[in-house]
Formats: C-alpha cells, sequence, structure tokens
C-alpha cells in the first residue's frame, strides 16, 4: 500500500503506491529526472536484413533453430532458466558447442569456431556471469577495456600506455564509466559499472552484432537505464543487439522484437505491436496448453 525509498541515508518520505509509477519511483531511488527507464522503439520492417541463423543446434537444445537479425534492432530471446537462449548466444559467439548450424554474415556463412573468429567478424558477447568470463577482475579497467581490440594499442606485442589510455578514457566515455578510475582493478567496481565495462570494451572493435545474456542482472537501476540507452544508440547506430532475458520487464519493453523458448525448443515470437507480458509469459511456461489465457 506504500512504499518508502532510502537515498543516501536518508527516508525520502513515504508515498502511496498509487501516487508512484516505474519512472517515478526510480526518480526517487537516484534522485534525478530519469525520463524514461527504456527508450522509443521502432517497428523493424524498415531495416536490412544483416544475419541469418539457419538450423542452429547448440549443446542443450532440444531441437535446431533459424531465425534472422536486422541492422539496427533489438531481438530479445525470451525463456525461462534452462531454455536454450544462453545456449543459442554462446553458440553465436564460438563459445559453445553446436551439433549443427551456420550463420550467415559478413560474407562467411559458418559458425564462429572459437571466440576470436567472432571478434574478426565483429561480433561481442557478454555471457550472464561477467565475473567469471567477462572481464578481468584483477586488472585495471583500462585493460579490461582495451582487451578485445589489442591491436588497437600495441605493437610486436609491446603495449603502447598512452594509446591504451586513450582508448579506453573514450570507451569509458561513451559508457559512463568514472575515467579517473581507469588504473584501478576492475574488481572493485560495483556491479552496474562492472556491466558497463563489460559492455563497452566491445566498442572497441566497432561491433557489428552485440549478443548479450542478461544484460542488467545484478545491476542497480540507474546504471539499468543507462545500459538501455547505450544499447539504443548502438542499434540506432546500425549494430544489431541480440539479448536474452529471464526478467519480464526487460524482455517486455526494451526490446523490437522477441522470440520465444521452452525447455530447448522455440515457441513463436512477437514483433513491436504485439509484445505482451501476458503473451510472453504464456509462451514461455505453457505454450502447448491452449487453456491457459
Amino acid at each position: 500500500d506504500r512504499i518508502t525509498v532510502l537515498r543516501d541515508g536518508e527516508n525520502q518520505a513515504p508515498r502511496r503506491a498509487s501516487e508512484l509509477n516505474v519512472n517515478s519511483l526510480v526518480e526517487l531511488m537516484l534522485g534525478r529526472t530519469l525520463e524514461n527507464m527504456f527508450p522509443e522503439r521502432q517497428a523493424v520492417h524498415k531495416r536490412e536484413l544483416l544475419l541469418s541463423v539457419r538450423d542452429l543446434w547448440p549443446d542443450g537444445m532440444l531441437e535446431p533453430v533459424s531465425f534472422d537479425v536486422y541492422s539496427g534492432e533489438i531481438l530479445g530471446l525470451a525463456g525461462q532458466l534452462g531454455s536454450g537462449t544462453g545456449e543459442i548466444l554462446a553458440a553465436m559467439a564460438g563459445a559453445h558447442r553446436t551439433r549443427s548450424g551456420t550463420m550467415d554474415f559478413g560474407g562467411e556463412s559458418a559458425l564462429p569456431r572459437k571466440p576470436s573468429a567472432a571478434i574478426r567478424r565483429k561480433i561481442g558477447y557478454c555471457s550472464d556471469d561477467r565475473k567469471y568470463d567477462g572481464l578481468f577482475l584483477g586488472r585495471p579497467i583500462r585493460e579490461n577495456l582495451t582487451s578485445p581490440a589489442l591491436e588497437t594499442v600495441s605493437r610486436f606485442g609491446w603495449n603502447f600506455g598512452g594509446r591504451e589510455q586513450k582508448v579506453a578514457h573514450d570507451l569509458a566515455d561513451k559508457f559512463t564509466v568514472d575515467t579517473a578510475r581507469l588504473g584501478a582493478e576492475a574488481g572493485v567496481l560495483s556491479g552496474g559499472n562492472q556491466q558497463k565495462v563489460a559492455l563497452g570494451k566491445w566498442l572497441a572493435i566497432t561491433p557489428r552484432v552485440i549478443l548479450v545474456n542478461e544484460p542488467t542482472r545484478g545491476v542497480d537501476v540507474g546504471a539499468k537505464a543507462e545500459i538501455y540507452r547505450k544499447l539504443r544508440e548502438l542499434a540506432d547506430d546500425g549494430a544489431a543487439i541480440v539479448f536474452a532475458s529471464t526478467d519480464m520487464q526487460e524482455i517486455t519493453y526494451l526490446p523490437d522484437r522477441v522470440i520465444t523458448f521452452y525447455r530447448g525448443m522455440m515457441i513463436g515470437g512477437f514483433d513491436l505491436a504485439g509484445i505482451t507480458t501476458a503473451g510472453i509469459l504464456k509462451e514461455i511456461t505453457d505454450p502447448f496448453n491452449e487453456t491457459n489465457l
């Protein structure tokens, strides 16, 4: 019935739940105005086909899947844990074994067999565990930011600190990471800033496709809004964003298009006009029960 917000150790006064919506609640938590948690979306039919996945069968999936990805769109893969969405993203990035499949992109039809092959094709990938395989927690933030594109900051195996600092500064600035802390270890950052570094480092390769599993898991609301805004900016610049999420608000309001999965099977999907929380929930929880509305 009532909501109390604590910010900077102070009570921001209880409010009636009926007086608040998501944006106003976030503004109370942040102490600043937030225009919208999720950026404006656009229909996909005006965009150019960028990538085609055909008969992709990652280990852990019940059957192969096929789908297209368009330039400038944000495509959401919706499913519960164990549905296979994470395996699909990892397979597209060369980080997961597959039984079969092709991926027509950048003049090649073969799937990347290792992450370095995906990077060469301008494909960035963020797993759902940034601390395990997304960041070098014991290394400086600047090294994390430049790690996908070492050739831009080194020559003949030698790292040029000035060049690295400049590239890292530019990337941090784009993802609103504190540029004064680039020498600090990535492990000391908050969850939100760690995630921004894990995502921001891929800007170093000027990506054409970014694959993200659980883009805002363990992230505070302010960082969430910033990540959503940046993903939309990247899409507006022509990149394709493919993400998987178990957050129903995120999978409903962030993507331009949604594909649904259930227990290792691709069930269906929704274009922008048809995306609803109820519709997605039906397909990812009980898709074969016709009486479940």
